[in-house]
């Protein structure tokens, strides 16, 4: 039996990937013809096929993504000027839907019947398509690459070219000039971009940006963060950590899909003990699609809440004391806060040694906890900051950036009289 990481592993070359999208894509159709059965099966199998290649897809779409996007971050700077390449951008579209067209499209004709020229028709428009989605986002990145790029980190900066040994960087009060030039290497004051191609241009509000950090020092604005890319931490600003609504339905995507294929899986044991002669114990089996679909939609619940209120602050500053909204504790009186710590954007409420215990709300959470506790010591329980989601332990809450959180510690700290302690996040 292949283990799981094996297969991750040849999930993780990008030829595997791609061959495992384009076998789902055959399978989906084939649920058009007569041969397997009555109508009910023939959708059932093709849904089910399509459900199975969903996160294959994404995946596969995510590896295009990456490739036909503008360069991501180097490092710990984001590039804000590079050669633009929209037509090599366009033509691996086109190669893509090509292909989403041409292969389903051939097999679909091939079950119904029809004619061998529609089958070769769909089998060249797929042909046609596939290398040039596979190979011209890799071709036209490595294009832009070798033009050389600038990007944006906090001290300044950085000019990266093929053609320069090193990087070369440039401190934000140097920009206060760019001019008007269309090429960012005649923009650039002194000879920083000399090795610089002349198709190298800046992103939309980059150009603005470096001038007003040239004036103003560098501080992004909410609205620089988005358009640039630019790390949210970088901004005093907590509002530039806001979730984008995006990234909450891709959340909610991502449960609805978990939760009917557990689902699915929990029917599927329950009509074949039903319907046919397998043994009764077989139901055995069931408990591990049953509480994952415990688990899952009491996430999808409240990923939808959460989405619902969007604009809600994670807690009320009252008299009393912190009304916890993130993680449904309710009121946490001022006597039991030990101190409010932040580090960038994110939040940690400490609570006394007395304070009444705090209970995670999500039911997979609490049972990983639960088997922590029962295996080795584990550190669980330890307050940390980084990567996390909003989490909860027995002594401490945590608010992850995009909550807005950070914007309630002067009010918490002037009504409640609690230490708001800031710790400095590195560079």
């Amino acid at each position: 039996m292949i283990s799981p990481n094996v297969a991750m592993r040849v999930l993780s070359f990008p030829p595997a990937r791609g061959a495992l999208s384009l076998l789902f894509l055959a399978l989906v159709p084939i649920g058009l013809g007569g041969e397997l059965g009555g109508a009910a099966q023939r959708i059932a199998f093709s849904g089910f096929a399509a459900l199975l290649g969903t996160p294959i897809w994404a995946w596969t779409f995510a590896g295009f993504w990456s490739h036909v996007a503008w360069p991501g971050p180097e490092g710990t700077s984001v590039v804000i000027a590079a050669r633009p390449r929209r037509l090599a951008v366009l033509l691996s579209w086109t190669a893509l839907g090509a292909v989403i067209v041409g292969v389903p499209g051939a097999v679909a004709a091939g079950v119904l019947g029809s004619a061998d020229q529609v089958i070769l028709t769909f089998l060249a428009i797929a042909a046609a398509g596939l290398p040039v989605a596979a190979l011209l986002p890799r071709l036209s990145r490595w294009h832009v690459i070798r033009g050389g790029t600038v990007s944006a980190r906090r001290q300044g900066l950085e000019i990266r070219s093929p053609r320069q040994k090193g990087t070369r960087r440039l401190r934000y009060w140097r920009l206060e000039d760019l001019g008007g030039q269309v090429q960012v290497a005649e923009a650039l004051p002194g000879r920083a971009g000399e090795h610089l191609a002349p198709g190298v241009r800046w992103c939309t509000g980059a150009r603005e940006a470096l001038q007003r950090w040239a004036i103003e020092g560098f501080d992004p604005t909410p609205e620089e963060v988005r358009r640039l890319g630019l790390d949210p931490a970088w901004s005093s600003d907590p509002r530039a950590s806001k979730e984008s609504p995006q990234a909450r339905v891709l959340v909610i995507v991502a449960l609805s899909w978990a939760l009917l294929v557990c689902a699915l899986l929990l029917a599927g044991l329950v009509y074949a003990v039903v319907t046919a002669p397998p043994p009764w114990w077989i139901l055995l089996l069931a408990w591990a699609p049953a509480l994952g679909v415990a688990i899952l939609g009491q996430r999808l619940l409240r990923a939808l809440h959460r989405c619902a209120r969007a604009g809600d602050e994670p807690a009320r500053i009252t008299r009393e004391g912190w009304e916890d909204l993130t993680h449904q504790q309710g009121l946490i009186r001022w006597e039991h806060v030990q101190r409010l710590e932040v580090r960038g954007h994110e939040v940690l409420l400490v609570a006394t040694a007395d304070a009444p215990g705090f209970r995670g709300p999500d039911l997979g959470n609490r049972m990983n906890d639960r088997l922590s506790e029962w295996g080795v010591a584990t550190s669980a329980g330890t307050p940390r900051f980084g990567g996390s989601t909003g989490a909860v332990g027995p002594r401490h809450l945590t608010y992850a950036p995009h909550t807005g959180a950070a914007l309630l510690l002067d009010r918490a700290a002037r009504i409640g009289g609690t230490t708001v302690r800031r710790i400095p996040d590195t560079p």
